[in-house]
């Protein structure tokens, strides 16, 4: 398996697995996709009651930006979701559903009165975990999330918002934890999804091998069981006219044998009548000879 260091796209001679493998993996976590938006839809509107809380003088605002810059984010790819293009499309949207939930947190810091506006840079922590962790975006389009939220709020931080250095130096090293980290994992999660994949295709084209040897294997049985059974056929029947022959010749011995009897005793009887018509002739002989003397 050959694969880009930094894309994880397959390279080289497995580069026409790219496309599969996306198909495969949209397939698979579509569900999970689904789900991770209704739970964007719950997380994000419920830190509304956090927005009440810490600042009912500027709830009306607050609430304005996150209901109508973040939250339709969510709602949204989830009706897409259920549309074609959103197997094409759905990298992009999860980065920009990501983006527009982070800066809709980057704006809330803005509008928000300090100094319990940086409170908020907690919302882009978890928006991060939702970016590298949960919602399973591939290792390039969470990266590009992650760092885009990361320069997001240190431009607010410095140039927007009066925040002090140490509020600063704590959230952004934070929030830089949060993204080297989660690159890490979804980096790590990344690379296992393909290497489960490819193993998956090796083990379907070793199943698919085995079963072609088996199938070669049955047609090689079936044919020499057919030749068996022809050359068993044939062995029957030379068996069948051994054992004729071995009985024609019996008959025929038998009857050579009685030929030979018959052919003794006719030599038998012509030698008795020889001799006794040599007897016979001297009687008749002498019989006549007498008859001529007698009175």
């Amino acid at each position: 398996m050959k694969l880009n260091k930094l894309t994880l796209s397959f390279t080289g001679e497995f580069k026409h697995l790219e496309s599969e493998y996306k198909k495969n993996y949209f397939k698979k976590y579509l569900n999970h996709f689904r789900i991770c938006k209704v739970g964007g839809i719950i997380a994000f509107s419920a830190g509304g009651l956090l927005d009440v809380f810490l600042f009912p003088d500027s709830m009306e605002t607050l609430l304005l930006i996150r209901y109508a810059l973040g939250l339709p984010a969510f709602p949204i790819g989830l009706i897409i979701s259920y549309t074609k293009i959103y197997e094409k499309i759905w990298p992009a949207l999860s980065l920009i559903y990501i983006l527009a939930t982070g800066f809709s947190s980057t704006a809330l810091i803005v509008l928000a009165p300090a100094p319990l506006n940086q409170y908020y840079y907690a919302s882009i922590i978890i928006t991060l975990l939702f970016n590298f962790v949960i919602i399973r975006s591939r290792f390039v389009m969470a990266t590009a999330g992650g760092l885009c939220l990361l320069v997001g709020y240190e431009f607010v931080s410095i140039f927007m918002v009066d925040t002090p250095w140490t509020a600063l130096f704590n959230n952004t090293f934070y929030l830089v934890a949060v993204v080297m980290v989660g690159m890490f994992v979804a980096y790590v999660l990344e690379l296992a999804e393909r290497k489960d994949y490819f193993l998956s295709l090796e083990l379907h084209e070793e199943r698919e091998n085995t079963e072609q040897i088996n199938a070669e294997l049955e047609t090689r049985v079936k044919e020499r069981t057919t030749e068996l059974e022809i050359a068993n056929r044939e062995l029957a029947q030379e068996v069948m006219e051994s054992n004729k022959a071995k009985k024609d010749k019996a008959f025929l011995e038998h009857q050579l044998r009685q030929s030979h009897k018959r052919e003794a005793i006719g030599t038998l009887a012509g030698g008795i009548a020889h001799d006794f018509n040599n007897i016979l002739s001297s009687v008749m002989g002498y019989a006549e000879l007498a008859m001529t003397e007698a009175p």
